[in-house]
């Protein structure tokens, strides 16, 4: 007969191992559900204190069935059974995957498996970035996280069924992107519409072409070396101070029509909108080549900020106008920072 020390450790061990193959799948309850999200949750944590020494974390997961299936809100992830689902939900990935049984599937692959961690690194944006609006890039970088964390984990069958479910499923979602505009262009512009007037269609295509085109990278790191860039390049302290000067020495760069020291302001692969979210200009030498030409031949102008907002790394201007002899106009324009670098320009009148 077996020590019984041995038997437990073996015992516990067994039920750790059905407990981790569990993950990826439909769970029948919300006990079982809760535990593995949590333990989940727990080990993801830790991998990033791991990382960030020092960083500030504090996350849990609960169980909560909704139309919005998985989100974070409030520190709390929130996850859902597949038999509490609403019947839209169901009928939606039956839809794309050709069968009840595979949107089953992929409920458990993707809602009960993969976006666990998705969802945690919204938590930790929250954490780190401040409680700012969801975003395109936003979810890019919890797509990038979740990935490298459960590859991490040693999860690479999971990873691939989830590729190839994708993949079968966008063969049946029509693709909403303009012709002739990027997928990364248009959904960055119209990210937070698309949340207001929610089809699913559109949110599923953004969601799955970002895995599968994450997926096909072979040039990401690591989980530890993507997460060390991600701290490495958060704001110092004293961001807002650093981020207004920055925007407010381009702005005199402008005044003064210097068009080296303005371009200077700008990263290399800048883009430039006009409302509503018209792609102006992108990349720095396109910029370049029309600045050179309205420095030289344009008519007298002058800029004035007459108000001012930071808000991590965003910063927006209210801003008097005075164009030709006696045309004011009003304007407000956002920049987005990056790496110290303007990366982003919205301007919205």
């Amino acid at each position: 007969m077996k020590h019984p020390s041995i038997l437990w450790i073996l015992l516990f061990s067994s039920g750790s191992i059905l407990a981790q193959e569990k993950r990826f799948t439909v769970y029948s309850d919300s006990v079982s559900l809760s535990q593995d999200a949590n333990r989940i949750t727990i080990e993801f944590v830790q991998d990033v204190k791991k990382v960030g020494e020092g960083a500030q974390l504090n996350l849990k997961t609960v169980v909560n069935t909704t139309p919005y299936t998985n989100y974070y809100q409030y520190e709390t992830v929130n996850i859902s059974l597949w038999h509490e689902t609403e019947q839209q939900m169901k009928e939606f990935l039956t839809f794309v995957t050709g069968s009840e049984g595979e949107g089953k599937k992929m409920f458990g692959l993707f809602f009960n498996g993969f976006y666990l961690p998705h969802e945690l690194a919204h938590g930790l944006q929250d954490f780190t970035e401040g409680k700012l609006p969801g975003s395109y890039e936003g979810e890019k970088f919890a797509n990038q996280l979740a990935l490298l964390w459960w590859k991490k984990k040693g999860r690479h069958d999971e990873l691939r069924a989830c590729y190839e479910l994708a993949k079968k499923a966008m063969a049946h979602i029509p693709n909403p992107v303009p012709e002739g505009e990027t997928a990364e262009a248009f959904f960055t512009a119209n990210y937070r519409e698309i949340l207001r007037n929610f089809d699913p269609l559109v949110y599923a295509y953004m969601q799955w072409s970002q895995y599968i085109s994450i997926y096909e990278n072979q040039t990401l790191p690591d989980f530890d070396l993507f997460l060390q860039h991600y701290f490495d390049a958060r704001p110092p302290a004293n961001a807002a101070e650093l981020y207004s000067i920055l925007v407010e020495d381009q702005l005199n760069a402008y005044r003064l029509r210097d068009i080296d020291a303005l371009l200077e302001f700008y990263a290399d692969d800048i883009k430039v909108y006009e409302h509503p979210f018209k792609l102006v200009w992108d990349g720095k030498e396109v910029m370049r080549q029309d600045y050179a030409s309205f420095f030289k031949n344009g008519p007298p102008f002058y800029r004035e900020v007459t108000n001012k907002i930071i808000q991590g790394n965003i910063v927006i201007h209210k801003e008097r106008v005075l164009s030709g002899e006696s045309r004011i106009l009003e304007s407000t324009t956002i920049y987005e920072i990056e790496n110290n670098k303007i990366k982003t320009i919205y301007y919205l009148d």
